[in-house]
């Protein structure tokens, strides 16, 4: 099944802008930034993942042990690297109160990803709702997000 993926740049940036919506998201920016940088520093490490879910293992395993960063920074992270080596996103994922706020105000079925224990829902349950088919998984996410939060 192919899924649309956000634009590419080979033309890797600073961590700052790289993890952009990581750092905008995270209370704690001054605990995350010196990990997004070792990460942004080795991100060949990556580059033979090929789904979501593997780079996701993988942020988490540098993210778990700090405390103040969870699991919408790794998400956020995870989805930026994905972006990056073009590893689709095949879920709709459900962190943060936004997308939860909108999956039960929209009354859109939500399932427990047991191997990344986070909520997501399938791509055409939340398509029904908004429609675009032209959307990637990551951004039909940010648009839940949007919804739930009123903006």
């Amino acid at each position: 099944m192919s899924h649309i993926i956000a634009p590419v740049s080979n033309e890797v940036e600073s961590p700052e802008v790289f993890f952009r919506e990581a750092i905008h998201h995270v209370r704690w920016k001054n605990t995350l930034i010196p990990h997004l940088e070792k990460i942004f520093n080795d991100l060949n490490i990556f580059s033979s993942c090929k789904t979501f879910e593997e780079v996701f293992k993988l942020v988490e395993k540098v993210f778990k042990p700090v405390y103040g960063i969870g699991k919408l920074a790794t998400y956020d992270t995870s989805a930026a690297i994905c972006r990056h080596f073009s590893i689709p996103i095949e879920k709709v994922y459900i962190i943060g109160g936004g997308p939860k706020e909108a999956i039960k105000q929209l009354n859109i079925r939500c399932f427990h990803d047991r191997q990344l224990h986070v909520y997501y829902c399938e791509r055409n349950d939340v398509l029904s709702v908004f429609g675009d088919q032209t959307m990637s998984n990551d951004d039909l996410e940010s648009n839940l997000c949007l919804f739930g939060t009123g903006r």
